[in-house]
């Protein structure tokens, strides 16, 4: 009877240190978890505040080529509600056609990341393509820019007069050099990723005055 107590408790205590164990291997799976997700979110804040400085300086460029294009243009008259563009260029509005074919994976706007809870604020829109995919103007006007851009890769910015531009970003390949006149639909560049994060996409922005306006306003609705 002794000997069977002695060895129910021998091997109590090996189960009790096998808990021991198996609570210590849990603990010390949780700590390297939870320093990867500090890590990755510092990393994920790392990003955004590099994308932010990108923005900035992408809006000083943007100055820039407002104040070039004002040089050249007679501006456009401004209404007492804000930035008033030429009827002809007010009418383009909901009618314009897509840059690239694919699916928009970002809005404009506000957006809060689904894990971290970070809320950033998108200029433009995403359009997940395929790589390669062709990039075409979605009105007449001039290249204003188009060369790599800290934080956007590959970009093109298209003036289309009155304080209305449009930007491509992410391009894998650039076939238009600044100065130069295209048309509607004519065709820029490829989808590729460069400076993106997230893989082969356009980014697309439209910009009145300076100011991001939201570009499926201005896109022909997809049916």
């Amino acid at each position: 009877v002794v000997r069977t107590r002695i060895s129910a408790l021998e091997e109590q205590r090996r189960k009790l240190q096998d808990t021991r164990q198996d609570i210590a291997s849990e603990q010390w799976r949780q700590r390297i978890l939870l320093a990867k997700v500090r890590e990755e979110r510092q990393g994920h804040l790392t990003a955004i505040r590099e994308l932010e400085a990108a923005a900035n300086e992408l809006q000083a460029l943007l100055n820039r080529l407002r104040l070039e294009e004002r040089a050249r243009r007679r501006p456009a008259p401004v209404a007492p509600g804000g930035p008033a563009l030429d009827g002809a260029l007010a009418a383009l509005r909901g009618r314009l056609p897509w840059p690239a074919a694919g699916e928009v994976v970002a809005g404009f706007g506000q957006r809060e990341h689904p894990r971290f809870r970070t809320v950033t604020f998108n200029r433009g829109v995403a359009i997940r393509a395929t790589a390669g995919e062709e990039v075409r103007a979605v009105h007449r006007g001039t290249v204003a820019f188009a060369d790599w851009f800290q934080g956007y890769g590959r970009l093109a910015i298209l003036d289309h007069g009155d304080g209305l531009f449009t930007l491509y970003a992410h391009l894998a390949d650039l076939l238009v050099r600044a100065g130069q006149e295209v048309q509607a639909k004519q065709l820029i560049g490829t989808v590729g990723e460069s400076g993106s994060l997230d893989g082969p996409q356009l980014y697309f922005e439209v910009r009145v005055q300076g100011k991001p306006e939201d570009p499926l306003a201005w896109l022909q609705p997809r049916r």
